[in-house]
């Protein structure tokens, strides 16, 4: 059973009214979405309007217009588009729009077209340019709202960049702080982090744009809204959710209808248009296999035909090219989100270094299962360093873990790692059955039932190794052997026993644990039940400054694979990172922090860990990604050294069960 929520917030960022990039249709699939997530409330951080089109719109318009008469008129033009604003921002009932407006996205002009706006309607109102403070009263903490205050930005590749400038300013120049989580619009971005290894310290993330990418400014990439939600009051431990719907505007042109009633040939030049975009007749004459003489005279008739709800009408412009209206996309044109026919979720984790005295073993012993059950999930995945290993004298540092039967060795790190897994493995099935059991009765279950219920709900664990762990390579030995071939006779030990209570047994159950237990190569693309295909990887590199630059790269290395999500460790930094490409569509990198609390090591380098494990949830259609939900769970044990101590004891009795 999932956790309550506490509080919920849409976000969206770049209406852009005013350039030819805006899109009604787009802010009327946000408020579908807004109203279907059940928000508290509603933020638009910067871009309402194209500040920079409408001054030059305003400057066309006064041309010829007296100078005594200027300033009416200009309060004219300021109105007419406050009204427009009035008419198609949707209303979503009993749901307050809050409007912060970026100084060099907006304008002054947009400054004045929203104070105008709030005046006109109830549910928007108007909060300071630039950044404001929300207080998010469910869990007694602050939410900081941001959009740029500054029109010098360095245009780059690294989505990250802009956004912790602007939020590093922020923190320079206030005196109340920047919120304990912070929300960062006008970036066309879609990152979260979780905070405690960034330059800011607090947990933040970054909102799409609602029009369609024009101009790319810094990196813009994403459209789409974000929905946040707590169901804590640990501000890291932020539910955020992304809704992409860049799709819908690459194959804008494909969802216009024909008009009824029109010839072969018209047909056929709207079908080259759709496929093509714009096209000269002689363009028109190689696409369709009609003559030049048919297509320009249907071409008059196709011309004259008026837009209405579903067809934009065509124009020719300088070029000579046939064009769909652009301005009915901006509009009339009305957008429908895909269906998702399919949703895969993961309980994720990377760098658990099993041995080391640091790790947070109790928070994989008793918090991960938890968590998976909570969430009903489908899948563990391992991103690397499973074990601490021996180099750079680890041992005579005192960076592992003492034990009461010798020395905390490669061997011994693994056994730890097969009993602190399989432990997470065997108790989300144990309590799935045991419901199960409840409610059929153990007596009624047939062998073929009792199989499919095992295949279903025993958690799926894919995996890869890390550097930690192939330093047995040098040794002569493979990573894991010992805790891939431990952990499939653990769980096949558990599962025997615990069916036994219920005078139960399953045919064949060696074979299906091993098909649960996925052990991967670095950047092997792995196939989900529902075909999402998945990448692990843990590079043996250091983190940046820049935090996005990691998962980034490691988007564009899992193209290799054709992986669509991708989930990253090593670098005990904890970041999700959104990027859309025509060929694939959405794709997402999940990079895990660590589950120790510190190490010695980073302590000297200065740096700070992000700890816990990521959920994800992946919503798809028609096998494009459509919806992704990502956390963060970074509340670790109160007293990590008792609670080593606890499942140390618990490890030491299962060891004397397999002499």
């Amino acid at each position: 059973m999932c956790a309550k929520s506490l509080i919920k917030v849409g976000f969206m960022s770049r209406l852009d009214y005013g350039s030819s990039d805006y899109r009604i249709g787009l802010w009327h699939l946000a408020a579908e979405v807004f109203a279907k997530e059940k928000v508290n409330y509603v933020s638009l951080l910067g871009g309402l309007v194209d500040g920079a089109a409408l001054e030059k719109t305003l400057a066309v318009f006064l041309q010829g217009i007296k100078k005594e008469e200027r300033e009416t008129a200009r309060f004219a033009f300021i109105q007419d588009a406050a009204n427009f604003l009035k008419k198609n921002i949707p209303v979503i009932k009993g749901v307050k729009i809050y409007v912060i407006t970026s100084p060099p996205y907006d304008k002054q002009i947009g400054e004045q077209i929203a104070e105008m706006l709030a005046e006109m309607r109830s549910d928007v109102l108007l909060y300071r340019a630039g950044g404001d403070r929300f207080e998010l009263k469910q869990i007694e903490k602050i939410l900081g709202a941001y959009a740029p205050k500054k029109g010098v930005w360095m245009r780059g590749d690294y989505y990250d960049t802009p956004i912790l400038r602007m939020l590093k300013d922020e923190k320079k120049r206030t005196t109340r702080g920047i919120g304990d989580v912070v929300a960062a619009g006008g970036f066309g971005a879609a990152i979260f982090h979780p905070g405690d290894s960034s330059d800011i310290r607090r947990p933040y993330f970054s909102i799409p744009a609602l029009c369609k990418i024009g101009e790319v400014r810094t990196g813009e990439n994403q459209v789409g809204v974000t929905i946040a939600e707590w169901t804590t009051s640990n501000p890291k431990e932020v539910t955020y959710k992304v809704y992409s719907f860049k799709d819908l505007l690459a194959d804008e042109w494909s969802s216009i209808e024909a008009p009824a009633g029109i010839s072969k040939v018209q047909k056929a030049i709207v079908d080259a248009l759709q496929k093509r975009g714009p096209l000269t007749v002689g363009l028109l004459d190689d696409f369709t296999g009609y003559t030049r003489k048919e297509i320009e005279h249907e071409l008059e008739g196709l011309m004259s035909r008026k837009a209405n709800t579903t067809w934009p009408s065509i124009v020719q412009k300088a070029d000579k090219r046939y064009y769909l209206d652009m301005s009915w996309f901006c509009d009339k044109a009305r957008y429908k989100l895909p269906v998702v026919d399919k949703v895969e979720s993961f309980l994720a984790f990377a760098c658990a270094h099993s041995g080391s005295r640091h790790t947070d073993m109790q928070y994989i012993y008793d918090v991960l299962p938890r968590l998976f059950g909570d969430n009903n999930l489908d899948m563990f995945v391992g991103v690397g360093d499973f074990i601490e290993g021996l180099k750079h004298d680890l041992m005579l540092r005192k960076e592992l873990i003492p034990t009461k039967i010798g020395v905390m060795n490669y061997t011994m790190q693994e056994r730890l790692c097969t009993f602190l897994w399989g432990n997470a493995i065997c108790r989300v099935f144990k309590y799935r059955f045991e419901n199960w059991v409840k409610k059929h009765g153990s007596k009624n279950i047939a062998k073929k039932e009792l199989f499919s219920f095992i295949k279903n709900n025993l958690p799926r664990f894919v995996f890869i190794n890390g550097n930690h762990c192939a330093w047995v390579e040098d040794l002569g030995f493979d990573p894991l052997a010992t805790f891939y071939g431990g952990l499939k006779t653990y769980i096949s030990n558990q599962v025997t026993k615990l069916l036994e209570e219920y005078d139960l047994c399953a045919n064949d159950l060696n074979d299906l644990v091993r098909e649960k237990l996925i052990f991967l190569h670095q950047n092997e693309c792995y196939k989900t039940p529902s075909g999402l295909p998945i990448v692990l990887l843990h590079p043996s590199m250091g983190r940046t400054k820049t935090t996005s630059i990691r998962p980034q790269e490691m988007l564009q290395k899992a193209e290799d694979t054709h992986g669509y999500v991708v989930f990253g460790g090593n670098f005990h930094v904890g970041e999700v990172v959104h990027h859309w490409d025509f060929e694939y569509g959405q794709r997402i990198c999940l990079q895990l922090g660590t589950l120790k609390v510190k190490s010695g090591f980073e302590e000297t380098k200065l740096k700070t860990v992000d700890f816990g494990a990521g959920m994800l949830r992946v919503g798809t259609a028609k096998k494009r990604i459509v919806t992704t939900e990502t956390t963060f769970y970074c509340t670790q044990t109160e007293d990590v050294q008792k609670g080593n101590e606890r499942v140390m004891e618990e490890f030491y009795k299962w060891l004397e069960t397999i002499k």
